[in-house]
């Protein structure tokens, strides 16, 4: 469907007509003084809109339970530092991320220790089949708890790593490695970042063509998280009969009367 502006021989002319019948025509001009012009309603601007709805449809964000808002949590934490979390992320030893809440929902807070001598992080892996290329255009977006989205682009390393937003308090590091990547969102000593969520798109995009973050369905998220972890009743389950199947031969963990299959690297 594509809009069409009205276009009219006498534009903002009236016809009125009075208690006695009497017609008569006005020509109205708006005097309002706005302080802000805001955003027309207009055939170009439900167009751009359309288009951007239609183009997010089919961009993929590559990360598995970025949504901080409704996250995956197999294990039940709300706090957790020094090993995985929620599921698919891990923080390192002197960064502990926690889930809160406000009146919009879910977030995640991450805090860097004030001992720590360097930034630390929480980190996702991601298989080698769903890594961009080495040097194709990838982007990185995330949402504040304050509603800010920030977004910044690079090419895939080599090897090393891409620092992004170095700028921002927060760095994303993505890094190549023989497995595929490794993205980790990175907070300096003494610091804390609270996040909605975040996205790594395939392409180059800017704050004006990002893609609109779509959430994944829950159900469709947990089976992508339990191809790395299940929480299960038993712990003699033959790994053959785990239900989706694990990306590996799972290690099997007693924790907290259930049992822990992970094969996350």
């Amino acid at each position: 469907m594509q809009f069409v502006d009205r276009e009219s021989k006498y534009p903002n002319r009236y016809l009125v007509s009075d208690e006695f019948g009497n017609q008569y025509y006005l020509t109205l001009t708006r005097a309002d003084e706005p302080v802000r012009v805001g955003t027309p309603l207009n055939a170009a601007t439900f167009n751009k809109f359309f288009d951007a709805v239609l183009q997010g449809a089919a961009v993929v964000n590559l990360l598995d339970n970025a949504d901080f808002r409704h996250p995956i949590n197999q294990r039940g934490v709300r706090s957790f530092s020094a090993g995985y979390g929620i599921d698919r992320w891990r923080a390192s030893s002197n960064m502990t991320a926690t889930i809160e809440v406000d009146d919009n929902g879910e977030y995640m807070v991450l805090m860097c220790s004030a001992s720590a001598s360097v930034r630390n992080s929480i980190t996702q892996y991601i298989e080698e089949a769903r890594a961009p290329a080495i040097g194709a255009p990838v982007t990185v977006a995330y949402q504040d708890v304050d509603g800010n989205i920030y977004v910044e682009s690079t090419k895939m390393p080599a090897t090393g790593s891409a620092r992004l937003f170095s700028s921002s308090g927060v760095g994303v590091n993505l890094y190549s490695i023989d497995e595929g990547l490794r993205l980790s969102i990175m907070v300096p000593p003494g610091e804390s970042v609270s996040l909605r969520w975040i996205a790594l798109y395939a392409g180059e995009y800017t704050a004006d063509t990002l893609p609109w973050f779509r959430a994944e369905k829950p159900s469709a998220t947990m089976m992508e998280c339990m191809r790395y972890a299940q929480i299960r009743s038993s712990g003699d389950i033959d790994p053959r009969d785990l239900c989706p199947p694990m990306i590996s031969t799972p290690t099997v963990t007693k924790i907290s009367g259930v049992y822990l299959y992970s094969a996350e690297p």
